[in-house]
């Protein structure tokens, strides 16, 4: 990507290779997804010494929601893709 930084040049990058999952359980209930990858947001302004760029994944699920929240369990794992 070219200009991303206020100094300029070029940044070369690589988006992480995950497999994301997000299970919802509750009595008598259990539904698992693979959500999609919704959102990629690049920070150039501050990003943490010793990168260029600040990478930010968003993925994104849908559930159908229980009737009572404080009776749901949600986990999110990640995996690494070779």
């Amino acid at each position: 990507m070219l200009n991303l930084t206020p100094g300029g040049g070029t940044v070369r990058l690589r988006l992480p290779k995950i497999r994301v999952t997000i299970s919802l359980a509750e009595k008598g209930r259990a539904e698992q997804q693979a959500p999609h990858l919704d959102t990629v947001v690049l920070d150039a302004l501050e990003p943490p010494p010793p990168a260029d760029v600040r990478v930010e994944l968003v993925w994104r699920a849908v559930f159908s929601p229980p009737r009572k929240m404080r009776d749901a369990r949600i986990q999110v794992t990640e995996e690494d893709v070779p």
